[in-house]
């Protein structure tokens, strides 16, 4: 682990000089004095790149966002478990690697390797951070999108886009609607107020069109804020924004913000939440010289308006008086390009840490950490014990981050058939697709590469044919990349002499892991015809296929565009 302490940053933190001096020299320092239980406020985005934020090098304008990485401590190494929304989302409420849900052994046969999708139904008895906070004496809020189902919430989803929220009634039934999931999440998962939900992917209804409407979430947040400062007792809040993901955020930024998840409002969401005018996001993307246009101009858009989130909230927070004694731990769900991928550069996110009255200011930590970790560091903050019988993942952050170690296990990672290990540079993918479906390519059932058990699909997964024109490995049941020389992870060294004992080792790491899950995964048993030329011309004609299709014009590196969050010259 490398701590690097950002030394022009440091100087901007408002603290006083010999208290910045204290932190810079031996952060512990500053911690000698006994402080009091923090309040926690845990803040998701949806679909970034660590790139949009100019704390790590990206061009987009987030000076609240920068500063509060100046003000606590940056991860430049944190990753998402499986880069997808939901289960991601199940990770940081229920702590647990996806591949523990209940579901996935119900859903998939026993001596099978389950499909790890959208596939993290909540059930009441899974771990929840919500109760661990309430039994340890807070009071809980979830605010935003909630992307896990239960059989109520299934029944209502799709029903908003019946009604028109331009007219009264309508409204009203929309606003029914969302009783309706708030009750169910809270009822589900233990928190003491829902407020502002969106479930899953459905967003904001105008009558004609779904939009973001991210004020919407930043007013829930507000009036969760307002209910905590009345209680004698320390609060936690998970704000789980809905954006940058699509629709497209700045389309979404030219609707009406009267339109909410709860109906037409008479007044704007942008006046209610107290946000800059929807327009000035537009001034200050062309001031940055960024695109105004397409999914990167989207992203960075939607990371502005993330930003201007955060400072009304801290500003909110200092006027409670309780800022210096609230963690505030900000992050992404998973990566940009690359979601619904096995690889880093989709399971990479950003993640930032600060406790302003307990914790060391202005740490950069490369150490790989894991999404999973932030359970328990949240339970180690409120000294909250963890929930008996429940096997909790991951480790608690804060020994990290105040200095008294410099080491994290190898992170995991799953997503499909596949399965990962990070340890240090090196990442290590083992992809087994099971034998019913090997048995089908040897048939001669299809005539391409299968890694998806859904007749629907053509056992095709779309992400993974947007994802294979830059990953030549693809499908490939050992791979082995060097994240330090080929972070986007394009050239396979697994089946290189001088990388033999790599690959041992990491498949040693990674079944250490896999042998505890819902479902056996054979990281030491390759099928031979995995091995084949056969095999390799199924994993072409797949490549061939999808070139045709053309997801990305010849020599357009769309991965490295849009997580580098460079200008996009489709969309100028």
């Amino acid at each position: 682990m490398k701590k690097l302490p950002a030394l022009p940053r440091i100087l901007l933190v408002p603290l006083s000089i010999a208290a910045a001096f204290c932190s810079l020299v031996s952060p512990g320092i500053a911690q000698e004095e006994e402080v009091s239980t923090p309040n926690i406020v845990v803040i998701v985005a949806d679909d970034i790149s660590h790139k949009y934020l100019g704390t790590y090098g990206g061009p987009t304008p987030t000076p609240h966002l920068d500063l509060l990485a100046e003000e606590g401590t940056r991860f430049d190494s944190a990753y998402a478990v499986t880069p997808l929304c939901n289960p991601s989302r199940y990770t940081l409420l229920a702590g647990q690697y996806p591949g523990r849900n209940r579901n996935l052994a119900e859903q998939t046969p026993e001596d099978e390797a389950y499909h790890m999708m959208q596939s993290t139904k909540w059930r009441r008895d899974d771990p929840s951070i919500a109760r661990v906070m309430k039994e340890a004496g807070y009071f809980t809020g979830f605010v935003g999108k909630w992307h896990s189902e239960f059989d109520i919430v299934v029944e209502t989803l799709g029903q908003t886009r019946k009604h028109d929220p331009n007219t009264k009634e309508g409204s009203k039934a929309i606003a029914d609607i969302q009783k309706i999931w708030q009750e169910a999440i809270a009822e589900e998962s233990g928190f003491d107020r829902v407020l502002a939900v969106q479930m899953g992917n459905a967003h904001v209804w105008t009558g004609e069109k779904q939009v973001h409407n991210p004020e919407y979430q930043t007013w829930g947040a507000l009036e969760f804020l307002e209910e905590a400062a009345d209680k004698e007792q320390p609060f936690f809040m998970h704000l789980a924004n809905s954006i940058p993901h699509y629709p497209n955020n700045i389309e979404s930024l030219e609707a009406d913000a009267r339109y909410t998840g709860e109906g037409k409002w008479e007044k704007t969401t942008t006046e209610l939440a107290g946000h800059p005018p929807r327009k000035t996001v537009f001034h200050r993307l062309e001031q940055a010289g960024l695109n105004t246009e397409g999914s990167v101009g989207s992203y960075n858009a939607g990371a502005i308006v993330m930003d201007d989130q955060l400072a009304i909230l801290q500003d909110t927070l200092e006027e409670m008086g309780v800022a210096e004694n609230t963690v505030i731990i900000w992050l992404g769900d998973h990566n940009v390009f690359g979601k619904g991928s096995p690889y880093a550069p989709g399971l990479q996110v950003p993640l930032i840490v600060s406790w302003p009255e307990g914790l060391p200011v202005g740490l950069a930590i490369e150490t790989p950490v894991s999404l999973v970790d932030l359970f328990r560091t949240c339970a180690a903050l409120a000294d909250a014990p963890l929930p008996e019988n429940e096997v909790i993942d991951g480790v608690n952050l804060l020994p990290l981050i105040e200095g008294e170690t410099d080491s994290h296990p190898p992170v995991y990672s799953e997503y499909g058939w596949s399965r990962g290990i990070i340890d240090g540079h090196f990442h290590y993918v083992a992809f087994r697709p099971p034998t019913r479906f090997i048995d089908m390519m040897i048939r001669g059932e299809v005539d391409y590469a299968i890694d998806d058990p859904a007749p629907r699909r053509e056992y095709q997964n779309n992400f993974a044919n947007m994802n294979m024109q830059f990953k030549p490995g693809s499908l490939d049941a050992d791979q082995l990349y060097d994240l330090r020389i080929d972070p986007f992870e394009r050239t396979n060294l697994a089946h290189r002499p001088a990388y033999e004992d790599k690959v041992r080792e990491m498949k040693s790491q990674l079944s250490s892991i896999t042998d505890t899950l819902v479902r056996p995964f054979p990281v030491f048993e390759v099928h031979p015809f995995l091995e084949t030329e056969a095999y390799r011309e199924l994993i072409v004609n797949r490549r061939m296929e999808q070139d045709a299709k053309t997801h990305h014009p010849a020599g357009y590196d769309a991965e490295r565009i849009f997580n580098m969050n460079l200008l996009d010259p489709l969309n100028p």
